[in-house]
């Protein structure tokens, strides 16, 4: 299935129908006639480069020079030599913005504005940030196949290589009458549905907001709070999947991590933005209620020995899922307590 996935983009890539940009329209649900490319994409004297990383990505042979090695070791792509010629030694999937809105069910864009795929960024959710008070926030998606300063919760750096994982972001207005506790934990829902429904990976829920596999983290959640609005709450929600690591990848990261394999980048982000573009709609009108009972089901520590940890204070008990604000309850020595998911981190009890 994914070989054919592969001609099917190198068909249309041929044909000169890749785009990296496009916008949805909410009554026609159509590309808007308007040119919605981001300049960013394809720009200057960068063009050539990135022609090149799509040849490459297409699995073409091309000529054996120092420009194409070197374009491919500053992506961290590594080739083959073949009779003259080098090829990758592993696939690249680069994001198809056409393939994307053919797989986004229309229910789902009626809630989106503009999607854009940028070859490189510092940091989507930056980006993102920095568009609060544009007439597209609301229902923005921002991609990239790069970020140079991804961000993780509490500053943590996000590693984030060229081709290989998902790096998004999403703006989006939420009614200012509306409380947002317990928002990144209905995310935490909407990626991990996202993520069961186009691959075989069994991934759970760790509170407040990261989504574990086999004990590792495969994907995070970073939301954060824009300016500029008198017409509601600006919010920017930020999503990171990992889908393949280097050895020279995972020496950056301090944490347990784990990777969702053998699925399509276009499949998973068209199912990403899906629900969470149908899941933030259901949040703008119920809260968190309408996701309180698919987070329990997916909590990994569900009736576990937990320990709570928030500067220098430690608390330890087991876990009873999560209260109708998104508060994790702990049973402890001395009854029920409950703990904010902006003030505490989370760690297995030592054995």
């Amino acid at each position: 299935e994914l070989q054919t996935q592969r001609v099917k983009r190198r068909e249309i890539a041929r044909s000169g129908i890749i785009r990296r940009a496009f916008c949805f329209t909410t009554i026609q649900r159509r590309e808007s006639s308007t040119n919605c490319f981001a300049g960013t994409c394809h720009n200057g004297s960068m063009t050539n480069e990135f022609d090149i990383l799509r040849q490459f990505s297409l699995g073409d042979h091309l000529s054996d020079t120092d420009k194409h090695r070197e374009i491919a070791d500053r992506y961290g792509l590594k080739c083959v030599p073949d009779g003259g010629k080098i090829h990758l030694e592993n696939p690249l999937e680069l994001l198809d913005p056409e393939l994307l809105r053919g797989a986004i069910p229309a229910a789902a864009q009626q809630h989106l504005s503009r999607l854009d795929v940028h070859w490189t960024l510092d940091s989507t959710n930056s980006y993102v940030l920095n568009l609060s008070s544009s007439s597209e926030f609301h229902g923005y998606v921002c991609l990239a196949e790069q970020q140079t300063a991804g961000r993780g919760r509490r500053g943590r750096h996000w590693v984030s290589p060229f081709g290989k994982n998902v790096y998004l972001s999403l703006g989006w207005l939420m009614p200012a009458d509306q409380p947002i506790e317990g928002l990144s934990l209905a995310v935490g829902t909407c990626v991990a549905k996202a993520i069961r429904s186009v691959s075989e990976a069994k991934v759970n829920l760790k509170w407040p907001n990261d989504i574990l596999l086999e004990g590792g983290k495969a994907a995070g959640i970073l939301v954060e709070l824009a300016g500029g609005s008198v017409s509601g709450r600006p919010l920017v929600i930020g999503v990171g999947i990992n889908l393949a690591l280097s050895l020279e990848d995972a020496g950056l990261i301090d944490q347990p991590w784990s990777v969702i394999k053998k699925v399509s980048r276009n499949d998973l982000v068209a199912a990403l933005i899906s629900e969470l573009a149908t899941g933030l709609s259901t949040f703008s009108l119920n809260g968190f209620s309408s996701f309180r009972e698919s987070w329990q089901a997916l909590d990994a520590h569900a009736g576990l020995e937990v320990s709570i940890v928030a500067n220098d204070f430690v608390q330890t008990g087991v876990s009873r899922g999560v209260n109708a604000s998104g508060n994790l309850i702990l049973e402890t020595s001395e009854g029920l307590k409950t703990f904010n998911a902006g003030e505490v981190s989370l760690r297995m009890a030592a054995k």
